[in-house]
């Protein structure tokens, strides 16, 4: 389906009542289906919402109606066609289910993909395995000290079709993508784009690293000329993908110096363009440590100069960024051990980025979550390498305390909850050491997301104090 070939929304235009005419269906009604429901009635379009899981609450649907948008079950909504088909990212994009709404709609597409079309200003968009919140958060830091108008949205904190409302000329957007959302983007443009790594996560929905690494250069493919690629020149995957763009590259490395891009020299982060080389920043000055948190800002200082940043302005925001909420994020001492909390941590290499942080300590490390398929063997490697003892919390990774056992590479515990595992985690750490919640799966085996679960562990720390 050409999404430019679709009379009603080939003519949108920017601003208010952009999307007047259109009839836009919403599938899901989770949070970015929600967003949509509130925003794009806003926008002027016939907004329908549905889902393809019964049971909506009667508040949910109170919710839906009352932002103007109308709530319809999928078996009355295959009846009904509409220009745009606007598929939730959680939702695959070959679900047998959608057929008969593909099948009548003009059109699907993403979030980001609408937003896009509906937005005016300039967009500087992120994504990767690892590291893309810490980015877009601090390229947005940086971009808002420069630009009144600075948004940071997309798969961090507002949804972008929200953000994209009363947006103008001067808006600068700092968009987190996702791959299932790019899935979903056929004409999406940033000005600016940052491919931070490609590492194994979500297989089990884009089947193998070739199909997931596709998804991600598609936040490439329609750039032209008068774009920006950041790309890290570490990794080989993402590296590669300057061949698939049109847009201007800018090769950034935490390895080794660049004939053209960014590097480290002495702790210092060099920009070199055109023969001459600026400092765009200095990592020994900056809170976040660690050589992925220095990938991390050397990414953003590059996008953001290239979005036209001033190099006084990049290299105070990366002194003073303290980092995130549940990214290595000490939340306290019990017992004269340093907590931890790394929930983000979603995959094996995120732990073991986390894990590489507290060389040369003793480290209790906990790990938990639904069983993604990972293959942890890198991991294990590290544990053993660290001395590190380890903590496997519910039964979704049970795998990985049978595994380790079988190595006999560590102290393994298993606990049934995090009161258990942090209590158990405190008697095993000596005085001095670190009890580290990196997870390196994710969270919904017990919690809502990853927020909850970094949540639990802060609450039961307190108490142990």
């Amino acid at each position: 389906m050409d999404v430019l070939g679709v009379k009603a929304l080939k003519g949108l235009r920017k601003g208010k009542d952009a999307a007047r005419g259109a009839r836009v269906m919403v599938v899901g009604t989770g949070v970015t289906g929600l967003a949509c429901a509130r925003a794009l009635p806003k926008f002027g379009a016939e907004t329908i919402v549905t889902d393809l899981k019964g049971g909506q609450s009667p508040a949910d649907i109170a919710r839906i109606e009352e932002a103007g948008a109308k709530f319809l079950p999928l078996s009355e909504a295959e009846g009904v066609g509409a220009d745009a088909l606007v598929l939730s990212p959680g939702i695959p994009t070959d679900d047998e289910r959608l057929i008969e709404l593909k099948t009548q709609a003009g059109a699907w597409m993403s979030e980001i993909e609408l937003a896009y079309m509906l937005c005016e200003g300039r967009i500087l968009a992120v994504t990767g395995t690892n590291g893309k919140t810490t980015t877009a958060t601090l390229a947005g830091r940086i971009l808002s000290d420069c630009f009144d108008d600075t948004r940071v949205a997309g798969n961090i904190g507002d949804a972008f079709i929200e953000a994209a409302e009363g947006s103008g000329p001067g808006t600068v957007f700092v968009i987190e993508v996702s791959s299932y959302q790019l899935e979903g983007c056929f004409n999406f443009r940033p000005d600016v784009a940052i491919e931070l790594n490609v590492q194994p996560d979500h297989l089990k929905r884009h089947g193998t690293m070739a199909a997931y690494a596709a998804a991600k250069a598609r936040l490439l493919t329609r750039m032209t000329e008068s774009g920006t690629a950041v790309l890290n020149a570490d990794d080989m995957l993402v590296a590669a993908m300057a061949k698939g763009t049109r847009a201007g590259i800018l090769n950034y490395s935490v390895e080794r110096e660049l004939e053209r891009g960014a590097f480290l020299r002495s702790g210092r982060m060099i920009l070199r363009m055109g023969g001459e080389e600026e400092i765009i920043g200095d990592a020994g000055e900056m809170k976040i440590k660690g050589p992925h948190n220095e990938g991390n800002a050397i990414a953003a200082a590059v996008a953001a100069r290239a979005m036209g940043a001033p190099a006084e302005n990049i290299r105070k925001a990366l002194k003073d960024f303290e980092g995130l909420k549940h990214r290595i994020e000490t939340v306290g001492f019990a017992r004269g051990v340093e907590c931890v909390n790394d929930s983000k941590a979603t995959n094996p290499d995120s732990t073991r980025a986390a894990l590489r942080m507290f060389a040369g300590r003793a480290v209790t490390l906990i790990m938990c979550g639904d069983d993604k398929g990972f293959d942890y063997g890198g991991l294990y490697e590290d544990i053993e390498a660290a001395g590190a003892k380890v903590i496997v919390m519910g039964a979704g990774l049970a795998r990985v305390a049978d595994e380790l056992e079988a190595r006999g590479a560590a102290d393994v515990a298993r606990a049934a909850d995090m009161a258990s595992a942090v209590r158990t985690g405190l008697e095993m750490t000596p005085e001095g050491g670190a009890l580290l919640l990196s997870p390196g799966s994710s969270s919904f085996d017990m919690y809502k997301n990853y927020e909850e679960r970094g949540e639990d562990f802060r609450n039961e720390v307190r108490l142990a104090q």
